[in-house]
Formats: C-alpha cells, structure tokens, sequence
C-alpha cells in the first residue's frame, strides 16, 4: 500500500497560468460561466482559505498515518493526477503482478474526467469506495431496490422517505486498523517517489516528505521541490540561495496574508485535517452539549456554536458522515437525549447524500446555464460576458461586482458577503439569501455566484455547491423559492448583530431601520454618521422582471423616491406577507414534498 495525494492542476494553476471561472466540474467553456480565458472570469478555482486547509489535512493526514499505520509514508506531489499515479504505477509494474489505484468515487463531470484519464495512464480500472456518504449505494439497493442513482427522484421528500421507512442501514465508521495493508519496501518508496518528482508540475515538486507551499498554490511563485532536492539537483533549477530570496519570502508573506482570516468570524479560521475535525465533533456534541437544540440554533448568523460547522472537515473527508451519525447515536444513548434535534444532524446529512446522487444523476448537466431539465427563465439571466461591451454587460458587471464585495445596498446580503470573503464562510440562512438575490433580483447568471462560492468557500465540494445553486436558481423543477432579503433580516437578526458586526459604517443606524436605512431621514442620517449613497451605497435597482430596463423597488419593503414609506408601500408589505401566509397554508393542505432548496446542503 501506498497513499499518494496530488495537489492537481485544474484546482490550483501554477504562476503566469490563467485562471479559470470556477467551473466547479462545468468542464471547460461550453459547460462553465463563459468562454475559457475571458475578462470577467474573476472566480479562481481555489482561493487561499481553502488552499491553506487542503495544506494543513495533507499534513495532519502525513502524520496520523505515521503514527497510526506502522509508519506509513505519504506521497505528495503537485502536478496531474494522471501523469503523476501514471508515472508511479509504471515505475512498481515490474516489481508486482498488478498495480491498482483506489479511489473515493468522484460525483461530478469534470473529477469524473479526471478519473478516467488516470485509468488510461495506468491501463487499469480504479476501486472506486463509497465511505464518503451517509448511506452506501449498495445498501440503499438491498433495502429499497433502488439503484442509483439513476433511479433517484428529482424530489428530495420521497427519496428520504423511501430510504428511512425501508430502514436503510447506515454503515459503521472504518477506522484506520481496517484498512491497514502491507507497506512498500524502502526500496519501492524511493522508486515510486522518483518517478512521482519527474512526472510532477516541476521536476522534484513530489516526494515522502513534500507539501507544495501556499504561495506556490496560489500561482504567487512557481513550484519549488524541497530544499534538499534543489542542492542535488544540477542546471537551470533555483538555486539554493534563491529558495529563501525577499522575493520568495514576500510571496509567502502575501499568501499567508491571505489566508488569514477576519478575527470578527469567531469562529474561523477552521485548522484542516482529521485532529482538528475530531476535536471539533468532541466540542460541539459533548463539551459545549449544543447537539440538543442543533434544531432551534442552526439558522443563527453570529458565534462559533449555532451549528455544527463540521462542513469543511466532511469536504475533505476528515471526518465522515458516518461518524457524525455514530455520534449521534451514541449522544442519544448516553445522554437520553433523542429529540428534533439530534435526528435533523441527520436529516441534513442525507440532504448532503441527496446532492452527490444528484450531480451523478445529472452529469454534466448540471453545470448548464438552464441546468439538468434545460429549464429557461421568463427572461434570460445577465451575465458580463453577454454582448460583451454593451450597456447590458457593463450593468451586469457593475451589480455581480457590487454583489461579490457586499455593496449592493441591502444590508444582509452585503453581511453576509463581506463575512464569505474576510473568512470563507458564510451560515445556510445567508447562502440561501445571497444566492436568492443573485438570480431573482439582480437576474444573473447563477453560475456566477457559483463559480464564486467555489473560489472562496472553505467547506467547497463541487456537488453541494453546483446543486445548491442549481436549485436556488429554480432548475431542480417544481417549487421556487424566492426570499425577501429585507424580512428575512428582521427575521434572523432583529437586533442587527450580524449586519453591524460585517457593516461597521451601519454601527449608529436606528435599530428600528438597520434592515432598511435607506429609509433614514436625512437628520438620522447625520446623527448615525452614515450618509446613504456615500458612506453606505443606495439600494441597486435591480431588473425588471418582464421587459428589459431596470426598476427601483426590489421588495415591497424598498424606499419610495423620497427614502420615505407611504400608506401605499404599508399596504403593500401587508399584501406580500398575506399572500406569502396563503401560499404557505395551501402548500402545506397539498402535501407538496419538501424541496432541497430549504436547505444548503453542506452537512453544516
């Protein structure tokens, strides 16, 4: 046996590469959010905050294999993964009968790809496992006959419906004795690690003891080998005095810099890898016992503990689902505990499964600009790169800008922006809002706002994200849900917490208009010290739905041209709620199923 991790291309691009949109498996141009290359393409593939947790898992797993596995060594190397595990299995093919790679099973298009073409370079087929879902697709066939997932509906009520009545096990957690093999001789670990530095980025950027640096993975420096492959290599490669240049030391200042979070997100910056994943679980279930009202806290927007935050260790497979489910089981067990609560810890982790059987239902569709069901909007999304240089393209660019940087004039979006790009995260109540406003009030692309998401977030997996926005954008089908980012502010911060935590220039507003300050008068203004339009931006005039041209009032809630509400916008508002109160009722009277949009599947 021999682990082997590579740091691929696709998801961090060497210096002097151009960076690509973010296509989240969209695979290339056709499929991701405008053609490869072009001048709005803003999105990297991986920003720093993931990029410095991805490092950190590499290495916490390097040491628990030590430690836990007889020694274990870990290959590391940074390149393409069918180059690199290509050039490996062809340096053990003559010492050993067969050479085979093991796998987690990739859900979407462009991993998929990826796969296959290490199955080409090693001219043999790849185990592919299942230990990162909830349920293993063999066991949901025994229990329901259902084979996916083709057979998955494109509801997420009847699946988990089908899957808990016929009582679908839920494998126990493997742990690391189970899956202990014979380790290579000394002997093959070096010819493998050989064969690994030529085949990787830059010859040498491989090896047992390697970790390719922040700076190198965010393009800020090319890749270095170590230290010691730098003195035993001869010709053009950097010179040892070179390796700690102020250029080099200034592009790791810059990077590290970068993936420092916010200290305000008092919760990030998460330390990657199965320790730190463990201890999270330790405190969140039994230390700080908040596994009990997981249910009532986990639409909070401030502090560490109103929801698991276990998303970004199950992304990289720190932790499993099932563990968590263990967990669980064990809390309802010891602590008497069996409540709303502890089962909706599981109910969003078969959300989670629910999106990796979806992107492997849809492929590559799902990265389409009208999705799965090639489902269009009554008017087409925006997009800068639309008639590029038009008017329409320039409006678009301007409002995806001011959206990305929390400018938009509506405090809770702009909160919630400013917290994902000062931390790499952002709570499911903010997702749902963000991604809302994107799509149906500023009309554009939902890829954009994906491919952005895919660049910052911390808990990224291709899968939940793709899908989540995928169905925010009303592509899954059936029911769309449109939030109203104004009452869902007063709804989820009241005391606007969250919006003067991120929008300190809102600090003074009156509590009674933080959600709404363009409705300050101008002697409120001046005493709050903000000045609507200069210190804090106007409303954006988001898009008319029917017809081309752009129109003040978003909500029903928005200012009239005054910045004063009338009796008119007061019976409006109440019109709204009314008709919103109705809807609801007959939705619940029909039975409808539960759409996955309710929920930003993350496994949060």
């Amino acid at each position: 046996m021999l682990p082997v991790v590579v740091f691929e291309l696709r998801e961090y691009p060497t210096a002097g590469q151009v960076r690509g949109p973010g296509g989240g498996g969209a695979g290339g141009a056709a499929a991701g959010p405008g053609p490869a290359g072009g001048p709005y393409h803003t999105s990297a593939k991986t920003g720093a905050y993931r990029a410095q947790f991805h490092r950190q898992c590499v290495e916490d797993l390097r040491a628990g294999l030590h430690t836990l596995c007889n020694g274990a060594p870990l290959l590391v190397a940074y390149g393409n993964p069918d180059a690199v595990l290509g050039a490996v299995a062809a340096s053990l093919s003559s010492a050993f009968e067969t050479v085979q790679v093991v796998c987690a099973a990739a859900p979407c298009w462009e991993e998929q790809q990826a796969d296959a073409a290490v199955e080409r370079a090693c001219d043999s087929p790849l185990i592919r496992v299942h230990e990162g879902t909830l349920y293993h697709p063999a066991d949901i066939l025994a229990a329901t006959g259902l084979r996916m997932p083709g057979a998955l509906p494109d509801v997420f009520t009847p699946w988990r419906s089908t899957v808990e009545k016929a009582k679908t096990r839920i494998r126990r957690a493997s742990g690391p004795a189970e899956f202990a093999q014979p380790l290579l001789s000394q002997q093959y670990l070096d010819t493998a690690a050989s064969a690994a530095k030529k085949a990787a980025v830059e010859e040498g950027a491989a090896g047992l003891d390697y970790v390719p640096a922040l700076a190198e993975l965010l393009g800020l420096v090319a890749p270095r080998p170590p230290l010691d492959t730098v003195r035993e290599t001869a010709g053009d490669e950097i010179p040892v005095e070179d390796a700690g240049s102020d250029a080099a030391a200034g592009a790791t200042e810059k990077a590290h810099a970068m993936a420092n979070a916010d200290p305000r997100g008092d919760y990030f910056m998460p330390v990657g890898g199965e320790s730190a994943g463990l201890a999270r679980v330790q405190q969140y279930i039994w230390d700080e016992d908040r596994l009990r009202v997981y249910f009532e806290t986990r639409n909070g927007l401030v502090g560490q503990s109103y929801s698991t935050k276990f998303a970004p260790w199950l992304a990289k497979g720190c932790i499993s689902p099932r563990f968590v489910s263990d967990e669980c089981r064990r809390y309802e067990q010891e602590r008497g505990v069996s409540n709303k609560s502890t089962y909706w810890v599981k109910f969003e982790l078969m959300v989670r499964d629910y999106f990796i059987l979806y992107a492997a239902k849809c492929g590559r569709r799902l990265f389409w600009e009208y999705g799965a069901k090639a489902k269009q909007p009554r008017v087409p999304w925006r997009s800068p790169w639309k008639a590029a240089g038009s008017e329409d393209a320039a409006a678009a660019a301007q409002d995806l800008l001011a959206w990305k940087t929390g400018q938009t004039g509506h405090p809770l979006v702009d909160a919630c922006m400013r917290e994902l790009a000062a931390t790499g995260f952002m709570s499911n109540r903010g997702r749902q809002n963000v991604a809302s406003y994107l799509v149906h009030e500023l009309n554009l692309d939902w890829r954009l706002g994906a491919a952005h998401f895919e660049e910052l977030l911390v808990d990224y997996t291709p899968e939940a994200n793709w899908g989540n926005w995928h169905a925010a954008a009303g592509l899954n089908g059936g029911r769309l849900n449109r939030f109203n980012v104004v009452k869902q502010g007063w709804d989820y911060d009241p005391s606007g917490i969250h919006v003067r935590l991120w929008c300190p220039e809102l600090a003074k507003v009156p509590p009674k208009k933080i959600h709404e300050p363009w409705l300050m008068t101008k002697d409120e203004q001046q005493r709050a010290s903000c000045a609507i339009g200069q210190d804090y931006p106007s409303p954006i005039e988001g898009p008319v739905r029917r017809g081309k041209g752009r129109r003040a009032q978003n909500y029903s809630t928005a200012p009239s041209k005054r910045g004063q509400r009338g009796k008119k916008h007061a019976g409006d508002i109440r019109k709204v709620f009314e008709a919103q109160a109705k809807r609801k009722q007959q939705r619940k009277k029909a039975g409808r199923g539960r759409r996955v949009q309710g929920a930003w599947a993350t496994g949060e």
